[in-house]
């Protein structure tokens, strides 16, 4: 989950792992182009929060995917300025 979420500057994931995993997130456009990625690495178990800075991107639709142990998790983001 994301929030806030529509977004302006800056959201948070909230990820509940259920073991330590390895994580990593990467943002996508509307188009599906990467923009970024941002490898956290092994994660304990247990409730985290990201902080991601959405400062720089455009008023749009974005999806943040998150790879958690090479499971994928797709996010849609909103960002309005």
């Amino acid at each position: 989950m994301l929030a806030p979420n529509p977004a302006s500057e800056a959201t948070r994931l909230m990820l509940t792992l259920a073991r330590a995993s390895a994580v990593e997130l990467t943002l996508h456009d509307a188009a599906g182009r990467t923009l970024g990625t941002r490898p956290l690495g092994r994660l304990d178990a247990g409730e985290h929060a990201i902080a991601i800075d959405l400062a720089g991107l455009a008023s749009a639709g974005y999806a943040l995917v998150a790879s958690i142990d090479g499971a994928m998790m797709r996010v849609p983001i909103a960002i309005v300025r």
